[in-house]
């Protein structure tokens, strides 16, 4: 995986480093044999000494003493890296259970959250600088580590189903290509077209224009712009994060549970209830940009196969999706944003075609009260990240651009901007079930 930095921006082909603890294990068995092998041989070495004239040894330009001190040393060094092998292998096993009591709780398994704990308490013990080694990680951890502190926020014991409680401990934040998430039986969000907000009429050509096209405070949650082109036609698609809670909000915590355990949330159903009110229609050239919950959302369209998804580009989402292999696949992603932290890394290996990369940036390195605030999260946040991303000389930026010029020249037809309403015969939380606090980040 090559990765370039261009001042504060990381910019990988993506995947995920998975570590195997029984493999971190094993090698720390194989060097306790290493370790064993080389004290016997400083026990040959002071043995041979006693038969062999000790003048025979500058020749070799060592003398009796630096070699046992040179065997010995390596011994040593053989015996701290098991040591610094067991430990990491605990810091990743402590910081799986703990993912594991947190899911365990929000399922209301008490079992499965006592052994989690026993677990913890044992690696604890037998390793106990590990838990301090997890403490002062230099980043956020992996998101199951964030997952455990947002799961008060996005449960809420009662918020979401038990299906998608159920299937997040195996989604782990990824949407395989030719997933179409399996429908909940509720009925579509009332579609409410709105006065589309003034915008270029040429179509962005580079990551920043576009995620200034994504609607922000105001009604609408999803702009659609159609190009007539050479080849036909085309939708440009700009999703918004979330707004809200209660009421008729569509775009609210509950459809990020939804569509985070992998059901087709609130927010999908009216998503693509607004594509095919624009005139979307399957096999239909799409290039999609979503901040968020509406990161999350274009990533489930783009995964679906349904689509000629040209580009996927997505700021600060809770997934990393896989738009098959002919997407152009963009994913900007804060070091300290803890909801982007929740797509755990993303696939083990890059997803999309050829170019398609992961850009990554720390927006405020010392951790403090403001991070309550969740900053890093914001689009204003992930918008200078795209301008540092557009400014960058890696080639796989300019592919990104390339593709994105496809719609240089092309005429606009269209811009329709559209907001949801719930359907208020249809409760969405069960009586008495207690709402999340807001964020107000997306």
């Amino acid at each position: 995986m090559v990765v370039v930095v261009t001042d504060e921006v990381g910019i990988s082909s993506g995947g995920a480093v998975a570590v195997d603890t029984a493999r971190l294990r094993d090698a720390a068995a194989v060097l306790v044999g290493a370790a064993a092998r080389l004290d016997e041989a400083v026990a040959d070495i002071a043995r041979a000494d006693a038969r062999i004239s000790a003048h025979t040894l500058p020749v070799l330009g060592l003398t009796q003493d630096e070699r046992l001190r040179e065997v010995g040393a390596l011994a040593d060094r053989a015996r701290e890296q098991q040591d610094r092998l067991l430990t990491c292998a605990a810091v990743y096993e402590i910081a799986e259970m703990r993912a594991e009591a947190a899911l365990a709780s929000a399922a209301g398994d008490a079992d499965a959250v006592a052994r989690a704990r026993d677990r913890i308490a044992a690696l604890e013990h037998a390793y106990p600088g590990a838990t301090e080694l997890l403490r002062a990680d230099s980043g956020l951890g992996d998101g199951w580590t964030w997952f455990t502190l947002l799961m008060p926020f996005l449960a809420g014991a009662s918020l979401a189903s038990g299906t998608a409680i159920a299937r997040l401990a195996a989604m782990r934040g990824r949407i395989p290509f030719g997933t179409h998430p399996p429908p909940t039986g509720r009925p579509v969000p009332e579609i409410v077209p709105l006065p589309p907000a003034e915008r270029p009429v040429a179509a962005p050509t580079a990551l920043a224009p576009a995620l200034g096209r994504i609607p922000q405070g105001g009604e609408a949650r999803v702009r659609i712009e159609k190009y007539a082109t050479a080849s036909g036609t085309a939708y440009a698609v700009y999703v918004a994060g979330t707004s809200g809670l209660g009421g008729d909000e569509v775009w609210d915590m509950v459809s990020n549970v939804q569509g985070y355990g992998g059901e087709q949330s609130d927010a999908y159903l009216a998503l693509t209830a607004m594509l095919a009110e624009a005139g979307v229609q399957p096999g239909d050239t799409l290039y999609l940009y979503g901040h968020s919950q509406g990161g999350m959302l274009v990533g489930q369209v783009a995964a679906t196969g349904d689509y000629d998804v040209r580009v996927v580009s997505t700021a600060g989402s809770p997934t990393a999706a896989d738009p098959g292999a002919e997407a152009m696949s963009v994913d900007l992603r804060h070091g300290d944003d803890p909801v982007a932290m929740l797509a755990g890394g993303g696939f083990a290996t890059r997803v999309g075609a050829e170019g398609s990369f992961v850009a990554t940036r720390v927006v405020d390195p010392a951790p403090g009260p403001q991070d309550l605030g969740l900053p890093a999260h914001h689009l204003t946040a992930y918008a200078e990240t795209a301008e540092l991303v557009d400014a960058s000389a890696d080639p796989r930026v300019a592919e990104v651009h390339e593709r994105m010029a496809e719609l240089e020249g092309a005429r606009l037809i269209s811009a329709q901007e559209f907001g949801a309403r719930q359907v208020d015969a249809v409760p969405r939380r069960r009586p008495g079930a207690v709402s999340p606090a807001a964020s107000g980040a997306g």
